[in-house]
């Protein structure tokens, strides 16, 4: 009989060995200084940067930088300071929309603010540079407005180059060259306008003017009377044609 006893005592020892390795055993708690610098190392981690970007707001009502600008030309030039909110709101919607530019720089031309004006064409002329149109617009600022002859000659220069068929640049280049004493250049350039546009008025009078001024008084009488016909309800060619006639003479 001992051997059985013996028997079942081992078996109940193995039984209490097997209870005990298959019960949860407690887990050992980490040393606090290694919890700390856990946690310090998930405070340190750096998180990623979240940038939020405005969305851009129209304060006038406008849902796209096109309708902005297209509600602004309704307004006429006698109305233009009323459509400067729509162009700018326009820009605000989007940067980079270079006819709002274009818009905005006209009004502010026409309401003599001419400084802005020639910030919004060097705008336009960054975002679209052969835009003859706006150098053109922005040599009248400089030269016409300003008085910065040079520099509406560079803008003149470059129109030119981009579209050399418009005879209004060329008579606006020479009007420049007329102020900044240089008759022979203006001269040029009118002529040249006239070959362009042979029914264009303004520069036969300039021509005119600054034949009169050479002392070359009769191609100064041909230039006005030709102006006269194409124009001859205009008084004031009429006023110049009888001072030559007069120093002639006649």
């Amino acid at each position: 009989m001992r051997p059985v006893y013996l028997l079942l005592g081992l078996s109940f020892i193995a039984l209490l060995m097997v209870g005990c390795s298959s019960s949860e055993q407690p887990v050992p708690s980490a040393p606090i200084h290694d919890l700390e610098a856990t946690v310090q190392a998930i405070v340190q981690k750096e998180l990623p940067k979240i940038v939020l970007t405005p969305t851009p707001v129209s304060l006038s009502g406008c849902t796209s930088a096109v309708q902005c600008t297209d509600i602004g030309d309704n307004y006429g030039d006698h109305e233009i300071n009323k459509a400067l909110p729509y162009y700018t709101d326009a820009i605000r919607l989007n940067p980079n929309y270079a006819r709002a530019y274009f818009k905005r720089g006209y009004a502010y031309g026409k309401l003599g603010q001419n400084e802005k004006a020639i910030e919004d064409y060097t705008e336009v002329i960054r975002l679209d540079p052969k835009s003859a149109t706006t150098y053109y617009n922005r040599g009248l600022n400089y030269a016409r407005h300003l008085g910065q002859y040079e520099r509406g000659i560079e803008d003149f220069t470059e129109a030119i180059r981009l579209d050399p068929n418009n005879s209004t640049y060329y008579n606006n280049r020479g009007l420049s060259y007329y102020h900044l004493d240089q008759p022979e250049r203006a001269i040029e350039d009118y002529t040249e306008a006239i070959r362009l546009d042979p029914k264009y008025v303004s520069p036969y009078y300039n021509r005119g003017l600054v034949y009169g001024k050479l002392d070359q008084y009769e191609r100064a009488l041909e230039d006005f009377n030709e102006a006269i016909r194409l124009d001859p309800d205009s008084e004031e060619l009429r006023e110049m044609r009888s001072l030559v006639l007069e120093i002639l003479g006649r």
